[in-house]
């Protein structure tokens, strides 16, 4: 569970589809993306704990998410993805 949703800014409309980056290796969204909360598969990554960072668009070790990537996944354009932050989101942006 990672505590960003779509009240965060994270597309609702990439549950099932999305990924995220758990310590250099990539993890898909699974189910829905909630008000604050999504979850991703990462099951098959031993390295994967509470507390763990996860990068949503960036890089981490030799793999990398772009806006670009989940832009195309919905038909729309990165500046979209991003310009979404909202003024009252936690999360970094490197």
């Amino acid at each position: 569970m990672i505590p960003i949703g779509y009240a965060n800014s994270y597309l609702s409309s990439l549950g099932n589809s999305g990924r995220v980056l758990f310590r250099g290796r990539s993890a898909t969204v699974v189910g829905r993306v909630s008000n604050h909360i999504l979850m991703a598969g990462g099951a098959d990554n031993p390295d994967v704990s509470v507390g763990a960072e996860e990068v949503l668009i960036g890089r981490h070790g030799n793999e990398q998410v772009q806006a670009e990537e989940i832009a195309w996944l919905k038909n729309a354009i990165s500046y979209e993805f991003v310009a979404r932050r909202s003024p009252t989101d936690t999360f970094s942006m490197v």
